[in-house]
């Protein structure tokens, strides 16, 4: 072990079914996580497993060596540890020691906002699976019936619309956004928490600055 560095113990999880962050992505995340902030990573641990299962015999081996060593769990995304809630608690309540490389600023509340988006991103996206499927049958059989006939209705606009909002609001920049300000709402202004996102570093989904109309939109999407 190297002294006077923090040292940190890799924790890598795919699930069982296709996942757009693999194990070379995580690991490319906590290497830059590692060069920006320092430290050494002394140990890396993985497993193929789904994020519903709790029973994870390679996650309680990291933990057990970060008790041993007094090291930091260190993973590339909060929802590689878990989507749930009540189990993120549960290893703060133990005493461990984690850090999340898309969210190394949270605290004991936004942790909680950031989990509970995370549990229902998963519902959403079985919902989402399953309105797809309707949305495909719907739009073969009004070729099937319509071939020469073109339409765009208030409904589809409508459901455009929709669309739009939904991806805004699953946009991971404006949920780290929300979480950073939800704390202060009521007790400062639109402009002011326009200000303290931008000097924390925090961007639009656009990778724009934070101005006050765009915080009470954002506050009105979450509310």
């Amino acid at each position: 072990m190297i002294f006077g560095m923090t040292h940190y113990i890799a924790y890598y999880r795919v699930s069982t079914k296709r996942q757009n962050l693999g194990i070379d992505a995580q690991r490319q995340l906590i290497s830059s996580y590692i060069i920006s902030n320092g430290g050494v990573v002394i140990s890396e641990y993985s497993e193929k497993e789904s994020g519903k299962n709790d029973n994870r015999p390679q996650l309680s081996a990291a933990l057990a060596e970060c008790k041993k060593t007094g090291a930091t769990l260190l993973i590339a995304k909060l929802d590689r540890l878990s989507r749930k809630v009540s189990f993120v608690f549960a290893l703060r309540d133990s005493g461990a020691k984690f850090v999340a490389c898309d969210l190394p600023q949270f605290n004991v509340l936004t942790l909680a906002v950031f989990c509970g988006l995370a549990e229902q991103e998963r519902e959403m996206i079985s919902q989402r699976t399953k309105d797809a499927l309707v949305s495909r049958y719907q739009k073969e059989s009004w070729q099937t019936s319509h071939a020469n006939v073109h339409k765009f209705d208030d409904a589809c606009r409508m459901k455009s619309l929709d669309a739009r909002r939904t991806s805004a609001k699953q946009n991971e920049y404006n949920k780290r956004a929300f979480c950073a300000i939800k704390l202060a709402l009521g007790t400062m202004g639109f402009n002011a928490l326009a200000d303290y996102l931008n000097e924390n570093k925090f961007t639009t989904a656009k990778g724009g600055m934070w101005r006050g109309n765009q915080v009470k939109r954002l506050i009105e999407m979450y509310s």
